[in-house]
């Protein structure tokens, strides 16, 4: 039903935010070590470091959001059905 749904799509990006951070951080740590040690960066690397970044922490919106539209359907489920 409709509570399945929620809880996948939390669970989707979910477990799409710590990719894209270590993904994003990764790429920052390699322009970092670029410019430390006085080579051009590639823009290109960062930003799509930047990108990723932002991806990841963007998605904790709709996980939060999703997680929490769940819980309250699983609250109202249980109070509307009592055994």
């Amino acid at each position: 039903g409709v509570i399945g749904q929620i809880l996948l799509l939390s669970k989707l990006c979910r477990s799409l935010i710590w990719p894209a951070l270590l993904i994003g951080f990764g790429l920052w740590t390699n322009v970092l070590w670029v410019l430390l040690n006085g080579g051009e960066v590639n823009s290109a690397t960062a930003l799509a470091g930047g990108l990723f970044l932002l991806l990841g922490l963007l998605l904790f919106v709709p996980y939060l959001n999703l997680r929490v539209e769940h819980m309250i359907l699983l609250y109202r489920r249980a109070r509307d059905n009592p055994k």
